[in-house]
């Protein structure tokens, strides 16, 4: 009798302790899972079933998760609010650059140019943009000022040979060439200009591509019918 007792309080005692080792993840449809919680990320909880530990990892949204009890007796609890901060939280990650009278800006923060080519490298698609820029840029500025130096050898040599009533003799075909160089070089210059400015809007449009939740949706036929994907990036 004393045998059956023991036994009994044994078997009693290991299921306790058993219940006591588990986490419980409490959804907000009401629904209970007993798991063992690995990990929980800024926006999901992985966990392993209980009665399956040696089995495959399972991921739920904490959007869809309002408690998570420990086997400590710990709890975790999430509510919408927390959901709108970690997104909140995730919005402010995003650095945004700009630019205002020649100064430029990182979110609210005035940055140098050194450290504005720096920001604009780690995104190589704005830089390519940015550098292309910068080669009209020079190139349009050369252009131009070699047609003003054009402008000023022609009025130099003017002075130098006048007609038979005194007034400076131009040369034309350089004064046409220069008048050219500076109209050419300053259109040069402003596209030049307006290159590294679309730089920094594709670097802001891929910072917030970043954030940004995407999917996409496949149809396809399966050995059991038509089937649809949805997959998320």
């Amino acid at each position: 009798m004393k045998t059956k007792l023991i036994n009994t309080f044994v078997l009693i005692l290991i299921c306790t302790v058993g219940l006591q080792a588990q986490d419980i993840i409490t959804l907000k449809n009401g629904s209970e899972i007993n798991a063992v919680v690995s990990e929980i990320t800024a926006d999901a909880v992985k966990y392993k079933k209980f009665e399956n530990q040696q089995g495959p990892m399972y991921t739920v949204l904490k959007t869809e998760v309002f408690m998570v009890k420990y086997q400590n007796g710990d709890k975790d609890v999430f509510s919408d609010e927390t959901s709108k901060t970690k997104e909140a939280e995730t919005r402010s990650e995003t650095n945004i650059l700009w630019e205002k009278n020649n100064r430029y800006y990182l979110n609210d923060r005035q940055i140098d140019g050194k450290e504005f080519l720096s920001v604009l490298e780690t995104d190589p698609e704005a830089m390519a943009r940015y550098k292309k820029g910068a080669t009209l840029t020079i190139t349009g500025g050369l252009i131009a000022t070699a047609g003003l130096a054009g402008i000023v050898v022609c009025n130099i040599n003017g002075l130098d040979n006048k007609d038979a009533q005194g007034k400076p003799v131009l040369n034309g075909p350089l004064m046409a060439s220069s008048c050219v160089g500076i109209i050419g070089g300053a259109i040069i210059l402003y596209v030049g200009l307006n290159q590294a400015s679309k730089a920094i809007d594709i670097y802001n449009s891929n910072q917030r591509s970043k954030n940004s939740v995407g999917y996409h949706l496949k149809a396809g036929i399966t050995d059991s019918g038509i089937g649809l994907s949805l997959t998320f990036k």
